[in-house]
This record gives structure tokens, C-alpha cells and sequence, in this order.
């Protein structure tokens, strides 16, 4: 239902608002940092992160730990980051 919706997706969505929530197994680097306010160092460890452990996260936990995110960053996450699954 969440894809149906475009949750999380930018620019996909029907018209629904999903308070600014991203999935990060779908968004590109500058998607992650335009949407997230997010630095492009960011965004680039989320994306080089998803891409070593094989394409997909499963917890935001593993966002957190794999890209190596500061305190700050993860509450970013933590707030606006959905994973959608591939």
C-alpha cells in the first residue's frame, strides 16, 4: 500500500501526504540530501552503504551503523527515513 500511496517517494506519489517521509532503499544520493536537508557526504555513505550490503537495508539501524551517520544524522533518519522493501 505504501508504494501505491508514494510513500516515501518523491514526485510518485497520488497525491498523498506522507509528512516528508524518504525511502532509503529507493532514493538516490541527491534525492536523500535534497529531501533530508542532508549533507551529499550523507546522502553518498547512505547510498555507497546500501549498495555493499547488497542493495537493500532492512532496519534503520543498519542505515545508521553501515553509513557510519553522527548523532545527528541519525535522528534525521530516524525521523524521515522509511525502508521500503526492493
Amino acid at each position: 500500500m505504501a508504494r501505491e500511496l508514494g510513500i516515501g517517494r518523491p514526485g510518485r506519489g497520488n497525491g498523498y501526504d506522507d509528512g516528508g517521509l524518504l525511502d532509503l532503499n529507493g532514493a538516490d544520493a541527491q534525492t536523500i540530501a535534497q529531501v533530508l536537508d542532508a549533507s551529499p557526504d550523507m546522502a553518498e555513505r547512505i547510498v555507497t552503504a546500501r549498495r555493499e550490503i547488497g542493495g537493500a537495508f532492512r532496519l534503520l539501524d543498519e542505515v545508521i551503523t553501515f553509513a557510519s551517520l553522527t548523532e545527528g544524522e541519525e535522528l534525521v533518519v530516524r525521523e524521515r527515513g522509511v525502508l521500503l522493501p526492493r
